[in-house]
């Protein structure tokens, strides 16, 4: 069910240069010790370009294409096709079901031997038997894709009750062999492959000529001894570029129509423009998903653990990144917590009360909390329907052990494992940095015909600022990370 549309106060933010009325808006000189009010006046907040930028989880890309190989998951279960496992069944008897199509696809969607092999073994939940506990049943046939696989009970008083249900789990257990008998056929863990592209987003700055001579911003010199330019018309670009790249990274998407997505070059040919996969979409594709309804309570949090178990996850710390209505309820529900275990409330100070939920840890998992305040801005992700204030991403705050790449320079912090693997976090961005050219954040001051002493290149009377940065996001292991939605979003 959609929710209301928040309305924004209509901003005044267009495109144009600044000419000589722009001093007048702002009367503050932009001191470093007031970035941050000023980060906070343009409404940015929290965004997950911080979350990857700031802690440094960046990498160097020596190519516009890095496909990694990471390890995964040693154990897997069996899924069962859409028709699971139908009744009438005798006890004792064979029965058959068909392997999902999935598990004959390797990490690369190539056709291989499923997991489940001749002679293994498979457990059956009690819920559909008439045991207890759980039953093991041995694979007598092996179907190959589409085909039935049979089972049959090694207790022969065990009967089905209940139809398993479609694409259902079952645990695999041992190979079991006679007096006599072969080996079973070998198993590979594999690793997943994954391809990913940069993005290349701009940004501009303009000023009039003479601006600078009439007022300057600020009274700062830059190492040369000449007056900078660049204050509020620099701050509001480079935010500007931020929020850019912060879209790109969790919403972007690889140009498929380069036929029609293009933009021109200084000679006036097109080419394709580039964009890379954002998070959410990585997620959204090979991820797991965690739907509520009502309140995000702490019965939510006791489910992290078996969707992280699901995906051979052994870390016990992830991040949730977090929407504003999301993060309330979090924080709502650690109140009542305290309310119901504390005699009522927790001070730490006369006259505050309330609850500062940063961290909980539940059922063994360490969750860390961090509000995406830009998710529920009404000029930018607010405009989607408020979705992604109910919304968060959980994402485990482990190293993933990927091939050591060519074409990827990664620095010493994350710690190197042996062979030919290196480790590295879940979720990096990966600048494009090779043969002495940075394209990390290239900043660069083109004039005209100006008083500020920089080369003229044409002929009008202004200073521009152009920023660009070429980037990927590399997502390793998405398999193992969730989605938060609730109920009846989209």
């Amino acid at each position: 069910m959609a929710s209301a549309i928040i309305n924004p106060v209509h901003s005044h933010t267009v495109g144009a240069a600044y000419n000589g009325d722009w001093a007048s808006v702002y009367e503050l000189e932009l001191e470093p010790q007031v970035w941050q009010e000023w980060y906070q006046a343009f409404g940015n907040g929290f965004k997950i370009f911080d979350w990857i930028q700031i802690p440094g989880r960046t990498v160097s890309v020596k190519a516009r294409t890095l496909t990694n190989r990471t390890d995964v998951a040693l154990e897997r279960a069996v899924l069962t096709s859409a028709a699971g496992i139908a009744l009438p069944h005798v006890a004792g008897a064979a029965h058959t079901f068909v392997i999902n199509a999935t598990d004959y696809d390797d990490a690369d969607g190539s056709a291989v031997n499923p997991y489940l092999r001749l002679y293994d073994t498979v457990f059956i939940d009690p819920l559909y038997t008439n045991k207890d506990v759980p039953t093991q049943w041995f694979v007598s046939a092996l179907g190959a894709d589409t085909a039935a696989t049979t089972i049959v009970p090694m207790d022969a008083t065990v009967q089905l009750t209940v139809a398993v249900p479609a694409s259902s789990y079952l645990m695999v257990g041992p190979n079991l062999q006679s007096i006599g008998g072969g080996q079973p056929a070998a198993r590979r863990s594999g690793a997943t492959s994954s391809t990913f592209y940069t993005a290349i987003t701009a940004e501009t700055a303009e000023i009039k000529g003479g601006v600078s001579a009439e007022k300057l911003y600020r009274n700062d010199l830059d190492k040369s001894g000449k007056s900078i330019l660049w204050s509020k018309a620099q701050v509001e670009a480079e935010f500007l570029h931020n929020a850019g790249i912060d879209k790109e990274i969790l919403l972007g998407q690889v140009n498929g129509n380069t036929a029609l997505i293009t933009t021109l070059d200084r000679g006036g040919v097109a080419n394709a423009a580039r964009g890379t996969l954002g998070l959410w979409h990585h997620v959204e594709a090979s991820g797991m998903e965690q739907s509520y309804a009502g309140s995000y309570d702490l019965a939510y949090f006791d489910q992290l653990k078996e969707y992280l178990r699901s995906q051979g996850v052994t870390d016990t710390t992830v991040a949730i990144l977090a929407g504003s209505n999301l993060f309330k309820q979090i924080e709502n529900t650690g109140l009542d917590y305290i309310k119901a275990y504390s005699g009522g409330s927790v001070l730490e100070q006369y006259g505050s009360i309330g609850a500062h939920v940063r961290q909980i840890v539940k059922n063994g998992i360490t969750s860390e909390l961090c509000e995406v305040i830009s998710f529920d801005n009404a000029n930018s992700y607010g405009v989607l329907d408020n979705y992604f204030r109910d919304a968060g991403l959980v994402i485990p705050k482990s190293l993933a052990t990927v091939s050591k790449n060519n074409d990827m320079e990664v620095g010493d912090s994350y710690g190197y494992s042996a062979g030919d693997k290196v480790k590295i976090p879940n979720v990096v961005l990966g600048y494009l940095n090779n043969n002495g050219e940075n394209r990390t954040r290239m900043i660069s001051q083109v004039g005209g015909v100006n008083g500020m002493g920089l080369p003229v290149v044409d002929q009008f009377d202004d200073v521009r600022l152009f920023i660009k940065s070429e980037f990927m996001l590399i997502v390793n292991l998405p398999n193992q990370m969730m989605k938060i939605v609730k109920e009846g979003t989209f």
